[in-house]
């Protein structure tokens, strides 16, 4: 469905080995395309496959490593109009750092679309906390007969469709700023669990060196 990306800044998150995206920026006509992993490795896999495809349409693709939990590597503020995401929320961990980070980057009227097969109760969760922050979530099985057919709606990896709006209005609801709040708190208690064990195991060099010095 082209025309749901026509002219639109595309957010794809744990893009892999980038085939969505660089098929979003070929074929739809989307105003930009940002290709995002966290992993170091896959980023530069996806700068291969974009080099690979650069025949093809793609000078709206870009790639760029992007850490959900690290402020820093964020895009601007309402930068992007679709998020896109495939197999990202399984580990529960991660659900609210991305959740906190699609309210920064889409823009007011725009939409998160999310693929996940069902493993450990972690989708639910993940549409639960959307609910909480969003209101506006639709999850959905229904595909066209050529995907069905091709998947398999009997295979337990069968996907899931998590459809996310952001509300028209500019101003944070309360529930994002409640979702910011409690992410910057989560985050300054992991630098210092990080800082203790940093400290920790340099008190347990100290300790050895000692001992191998008696």
């Amino acid at each position: 469905r082209p025309r749901l990306f026509h002219q639109r800044r595309v957010l794809v998150v744990g893009a892999g080995l980038g085939l969505a995206g660089l098929v979003c920026g070929s074929c739809t006509k989307a105003q930009e395309v940002l290709l995002t992993d966290g992993d170091p490795e896959v980023v530069k896999l996806l700068e291969k496959s974009l080099q690979l495809n650069r025949g093809n349409d793609t000078r709206n693709v870009h790639v760029q490593q992007l850490l959900w939990d690290r402020t820093e590597h964020w895009p601007d503020r309402a930068s992007f109009d679709v998020l896109l995401g495939a197999d990202v929320v399984y580990l529960e961990d991660l659900h609210l750092p991305l959740l906190d980070m699609m309210a920064r980057v889409l823009a007011p009227g725009g939409h998160a679309m999310i693929f996940a097969s069902r493993r450990n109760s972690s989708l639910e969760h993940f549409v639960a906390s959307s609910k909480s922050v969003f209101g506006a979530v639709e999850v959905s099985m229904d595909y066209d007969a050529e995907v069905e057919k091709a998947i398999g709606r009997a295979s337990k990896c069968f996907p899931v469709f998590v459809k996310i709006s952001i509300p028209s209005q500019v101003e944070e609801s309360a529930a994002v700023q409640q979702l910011c709040q409690r992410f910057a708190e989560l985050r300054e208690q992991q630098q210092q669990e990080a800082s203790q064990a940093k400290h920790r195991q340099q008190r347990l060099q100290l300790r050895r060196r000692a001992r191998s010095e008696e």
